[in-house]
């Protein structure tokens, strides 16, 4: 039972409670480089997040299959992500590493309901 009995949150209510404040307490100091260098890592996922929300609704896309777009849009940037400085494409075939951005980012249970 929910609490007072309230339906479930949509997925853009989980995202704006549940994931957005993560992204902006884990990546608010990362600032970004080149052409994006005004902008934090937060702001550039969240901007990501926001977007594929829209589309993915837009689109008609089903709930949880929205949900798995975005846990991955969430951690889309692995390698400013990663501490040791490992590449994309080492980065995407760790699956302990990517378990673990996608908790840091609390999405890890998006798609289970």
């Amino acid at each position: 039972m929910r609490l007072l009995n309230r339906p479930p949150k949509i997925l853009e209510e989980r995202y704006f409670s549940e994931v957005r404040p993560l992204l902006y307490k884990q990546h608010r100091m990362y600032r970004q480089r080149g052409k994006r260098e005004k902008h934090t890592l937060a702001e550039h996922l969240d901007s990501a997040c926001q977007f594929v929300l829209t589309v993915s609704k837009m689109a008609g896309v089903p709930d949880d299959k929205r949900a798995v777009i975005l846990a991955a849009t969430a951690v889309h940037d692995l390698n400013k992500l990663d501490e040791r400085g490992r590449n994309v494409k080492t980065l995407a075939r760790d699956k302990a590493f990517l378990r673990e951005q996608l908790e840091k980012a609390g999405v890890s249970s998006f798609g289970s309901g």
